[in-house]
């Protein structure tokens, strides 16, 4: 269902008549999975269900990172598959967030590079927070930055689940595993 809604699918379900006045008012509504259907009005098809998909990730401890630049990703990989963990690494924000979409429980920690290709940070930063508002993100804001550190300070100030630091390779296991200690 998380994968078929990911897509922007939309589905229709029963409602049952005493419950209609409450799924109308509440924000949450408990709903039987046997009782949603594609739009379409056909069946689920259990061989196109997400299980069946080879893209889907097992595990969750993952680490996502965004990051343009090959060479540092790979260094960042290499440090977090030392520490235990799986990297996703991607060089744009659209790939990283539609992969994020589909399954944003199984990532720990998120890395964006400032300097993501095709559109601003931020708006990937949002778009990631509004799938899980309690993963922790650093924002790679390079060395001797301080007008683009200030520029994501300003924007993102009050969220605590958002790091703004150069990524220091000697420095990265120490920040994974604090960031991620205070997640778990």
């Amino acid at each position: 269902l998380r994968h078929y809604i990911a897509q922007n699918k939309k589905f229709i379900t029963k409602v049952e008549d005493d419950r209609t006045d409450e799924f109308i008012s509440s924000k949450a509504f408990e709903l039987d999975v046997t009782l949603l259907h594609p739009f379409n009005r056909e069946k689920w098809n259990k061989d196109k269900l997400p299980s069946s998909n080879p893209n889907m990730i097992k595990g969750s401890n993952h680490i996502l990172i965004i990051d343009p630049n090959v060479k540092r990703t790979n260094l960042i990989g290499i440090v977090a598959k030392k520490m235990g963990y799986s990297a996703s690494v991607f060089k744009t924000g659209e790939s990283a967030l539609k992969t994020f979409q589909v399954q944003p429980e199984k990532y720990r920690l998120v890395i964006f590079n400032y300097s993501i290709v095709q559109s601003p940070t931020d708006r990937y930063v949002e778009q990631v927070l509004k799938l899980n508002h309690t993963i922790p993100i650093v924002i790679d804001t390079g060395y001797k930055n301080q007008n683009i550190k200030n520029s994501f300070a300003a924007r993102f100030s009050g969220i605590k689940t958002i790091h703004l630091k150069p990524v220091i390779l000697k420095d990265l296991q120490k920040t994974i595993t604090t960031l991620i200690g205070k997640n778990a």
